[in-house]
């Protein structure tokens, strides 16, 4: 297996059929993670539900110092160094030093796990075991990541593919035996996605096992590791509007009211499948299409249809959040209902800035991301702290919408200053224009009954006003595709 970066020349028709492939494996893989949500409410308490997402919160800072995003040096210059004919050296270099940060970095969670439980989740039974097992996993994932970023590079989006719907495969099996049959808890869980996580490491090691030249991190690593490094602000900022937002929250409410947002991140988890396809598809089109003529408009075109089709997804989960909330978890977590527009729409704005950064990325002006992201997530913070003893839930929510509305303004000014980025003001009206109906229309629709006039009312004018923006937001981008197509 050759791991060599392929010739293709870049460009819309490339980008929606890599898009395709990832959504085919990402609809199997959500569609089995999705389902295992009303498994895990029905039999993990309410605490339980809300200790294993604020135990998520805190691993992910780990991951955050543990990958120092490496990834973002890695996928810059890759294609440099697999012109050259030293494709597999730089990624055995960087895997190597993945691996190092990966084992120091867990290694220290998994030693102060006592501290962490009892601070972080005291009163849960096993707390000590629960968080051991989390870093457990936290460190295979950290491998698995490393190595379907190779896979990825090297546009092997079907190995990819494969790779993640038999892992979450293996983890859904896993998680019923322990939680339903064996009755393990948060335990039975964790332990299932550990499983699950290590059947894809095992896999992909065998598959590059002899195609790629592990060394020593020499001076290839260090140099994507420096073009990374202003980005790890940003990582943590974006941590801090995500989790810390969450930790603070448990300070000022129940644990039942935390597994009630636990939920509602769930359902962003529908949203995230698509832009997590979308962005792994990007990446590496992005990087080979740095030094093309009109990559300004490839670039705008890319990210006005990427966030077209989330801002569909957005729509679409607004207007059936009262049947999944009941199907998801029963009518205990209704209130959740009332929160899901606005968190849906920051996802969207937060995906956003992932497309927008590619200018940064080329251009090398990588610390404008951590700029953006700290103005975003102090607003975020801000709201959370300030407004959850006065609004409840609604802190957060709101929180997470402003923060990544504001991070993805302020990082579209940025880079214009610092790459030739061309993007159209229509299309921040239409995004505009689509998140005010969600997010005023949605209220009127939970408050009335399924069979009022108000109801249908709301819906007529949000499917209108949501359409409406989408073509503002779309227009140029279908029109690229489309000629795209033609020419063939």
């Amino acid at each position: 297996m050759s791991l060599e970066a392929p010739a293709v020349s870049p460009g819309l028709g490339k980008l929606v059929r890599d898009v395709s492939v990832y959504l085919g494996s990402g609809v199997i893989r959500k569609v089995v993670l999705f389902f295992l949500v009303p498994i895990y409410t029905r039999f993990l308490t309410q605490p339980e539900f809300g200790a294993l997402d604020l135990v998520i919160a805190m691993g992910s800072l780990f991951a955050i110092v543990a990958e120092l995003q490496l990834p973002t040096g890695v996928a810059r210059y890759f294609y440099e160094h697999a012109s050259a004919g030293r494709g597999a050296d730089f990624l055995g270099e960087t895997l190597v030093l993945r691996i190092a940060l990966g084992v120091v970095v867990m290694g220290a969670g998994m030693a102060g796990a006592g501290p962490i439980a009892t601070w972080l989740i005291p009163g849960i039974p096993d707390g000590v075991v629960v968080v051991r097992l989390y870093f457990c996993l936290a460190l295979v994932a950290h491998l698995e990541s490393g190595l379907l970023l190779c896979l990825r590079l090297v546009d092997r989006t079907v190995a990819f593919s494969i790779l993640n719907v038999v892992g979450t495969l293996v983890q859904a099996g896993l998680a019923i035996l322990g939680v339903v049959v064996l009755r393990l808890g948060l335990v039975g869980v964790l332990a299932a996605e550990v499983a699950g996580t290590l059947s894809v490491v095992v896999v992909a090691l065998w598959l590059l096992w002899g195609a790629i030249a592990w060394r020593r991190p020499g001076q290839a690593a260090l140099e994507a590791l420096r073009l990374s490094l202003p980005t790890v602000p940003a990582a943590v900022f974006a941590w801090g509007g995500i989790y810390l937002g969450r930790i603070l929250m448990s300070r000022f409410l129940s644990l039942d009211q935390v597994a009630v947002f636990a939920l509602v991140m769930k359902m962003v988890v529908i949203l995230q499948f698509v832009a997590n396809s979308m962005r792994l598809a990007w990446q590496p089109l992005s990087m080979r299409a740095a030094s093309l003529d009109g990559r300004s408009e490839f670039y705008r075109d890319a990210f006005e249809l990427s966030m077209g089709a989330l801002l569909l997804m957005s729509f679409l989960l607004t207007l059936f959040t009262g049947p999944l909330v009941l199907f998801l978890a029963g009518d205990a977590y209704r209130e959740a209902t009332y929160y899901v527009p606005a968190m849906v729409l920051g996802a969207v704005l937060a995906t956003g800035t992932t497309f927008v950064d590619v200018g940064n990325q080329v251009a090398r002006t990588t610390s404008n991301v951590s700029i953006s992201t700290l103005a975003g997530t102090g607003l975020n913070l801000l709201v959370v702290a300030v407004g959850t003893q006065l609004v409840g839930l609604w802190a957060p929510a709101l929180g997470y919408f402003c923060g990544s509305a504001l991070n993805l303004s302020l990082l579209l000014v940025l880079t214009r200053r610092s790459f030739d980025l061309k993007y159209r003001s229509a299309s921040l009206v239409g995004t505009a224009v689509c998140a005010l109906a969600m997010v005023g229309l949605h209220p009127v629709m939970v408050a009335n009954p399924l069979d009022s006039t108000a109801f249908w009312a709301a819906t007529l004018v949000m499917t209108i006003a949501v359409g409406t923006g989408l073509v503002f937001v779309t227009g140029p981008g279908v029109r690229a595709f489309a000629r795209g197509l033609w020419r063939r």
